[in-house]
């Protein structure tokens, strides 16, 4: 796919993974379709380039109203090329259940979190797919965590990790139902990047993650934003079903 001439809407593309997938695939020339809850972030990237990004208000917490609030992106011979499921549900900080277990946490908050993050990935897909099989082509990447496969070091929350290891799964289900139609589903689980997410990691915790990590530094969102290209390319051709691993070594195994 030469991304040059081709359309990529990006869920979750005002948050920090997804703006900067969107901002490289923008620079390459691609035209894109930003989708977020709060829009601001991805203002300046619209202005920058006007007739390539296209911003669209969506909460994709409302499971039953994304078709109505997307109405028109997957629809026509122009509909998107390829899907970047990016988006991820801010997590409770006020809520001593956030970080942990199910024992504790409420119907509410896991809801919430497993809408945004994994059910509305299943929606946002029937939408993407229903013009990929007429033309028999496109790309589905969806951004999952290395926590998915590990189970986190002991901080991440259930709910997220649950959510993601579910991507992982529409990721190979998807991948097996739609490749005889030319359509390419895979996933990437980001290590330890630079992200608000590491906002509140200690000096020490920093120095030794990066310590453990064979290339001896924190991902960047480039990283991502650069893979994410790769698997929406003709270089990834014959790559589907895949979860590849963007975290410098630091988790290396089956």
């Amino acid at each position: 796919m030469k991304l040059k001439t081709k359309r990529v809407a990006i869920a979750g593309g005002c948050g920090c993974l997804g703006l900067a997938t969107a901002t490289a695939f923008a620079v390459a020339g691609a035209r894109v379709d930003l989708i977020d809850i709060d829009l601001r972030a991805g203002q300046a990237l619209a202005e920058k380039h006007p007739t390539l990004v296209k911003l669209h208000a969506c909460d994709l917490a409302l499971l039953d109203g994304i078709p109505q609030a997307l109405s028109g992106v997957f629809e026509g011979d122009d509909a998107p090329d390829a899907l970047i499921f990016a988006a991820g549900a801010p997590l409770a900080q006020d809520s001593k259940h956030s970080k942990l277990a199910c024992e504790d946490m409420s119907i509410t908050e896991w809801r919430q979190v497993m809408n945004v993050n994994l059910h509305s990935a299943f929606v946002l897909s029937g939408l993407a797919l229903r013009p990929m099989l007429k033309r028999c082509a496109g790309r589905i990447v969806y951004i999952a965590s290395d926590a998915a496969r590990t189970g986190g070091g002991g901080a991440e929350p259930v709910h997220d990790v649950s959510a993601k290891a579910g991507l992982i799964g529409l990721t190979k289900v998807s991948a097996k139902e739609v490749g005889r139609q030319g359509i390419t589903v895979n996933a990437i689980n980001p290590g330890q990047i630079e992200s608000p997410a590491l906002a509140g990691l200690t000096d020490a915790a920093r120095a030794g993650t990066i310590a453990k990590t064979p290339l001896r530094r924190l991902g960047t969102p480039q990283d991502i934003a650069n893979t994410a290209l790769y698997l929406c390319s003709d270089l990834a051709d014959f790559v589907t079903g895949a979860v590849i691993e963007v975290n410098g070594g630091l988790y290396v195994g089956p």
